[in-house]
């Protein structure tokens, strides 16, 4: 997920192509639910949400 963003940056183009711009809008998307997924597990804790 990582390598995506950062072949993206690496890059010094003005605009991403559609496949990438779709890719980057997956891995965001992964991570976000991630997050979520972390955050139900640290209030069904009692821990507070990193």
């Amino acid at each position: 997920m990582n390598r995506i963003i950062k072949t993206l940056f690496d890059r010094k183009r003005n605009q991403p192509t559609p496949e990438e711009i779709e890719a980057m809008d997956r891995a965001n998307r992964a991570l976000q639910w991630r997050v979520a997924q972390m955050s139900k597990l640290n209030l069904v804790n009692g821990k507070f949400a990193a």
